[in-house]
């Protein structure tokens, strides 16, 4: 659950996200290479402790150039 006191900024986040997502490619995903990578933090994870954890996505082109990523931290 999201703490109430921030619930407004992830509403409007998502409504910015969801904006943007228009202008993707609906077929460009089909051409890249997806990374995961849950540093500092896999037992963490896995035990409950969100607030200890960072996630990377990042996206690789065909050619393994770098085109995006996102750094995700899970809340508690």
């Amino acid at each position: 659950m999201v703490p109430e006191e921030f619930e407004e900024l992830v509403c409007s986040t998502l409504e910015k996200i969801k904006a943007l997502s228009n202008r993707i490619d609906g077929e460009a995903y089909k051409h890249m290479t997806v990374f995961i990578d849950p540093i500092d933090g896999t037992r963490e994870f896995a035990t409950g402790k969100g607030d200890k954890v960072t996630i990377l996505v990042g996206y690789n082109d065909e050619k393994g150039i770098p085109q995006a990523g996102i750094i995700y931290r899970p809340l508690t």
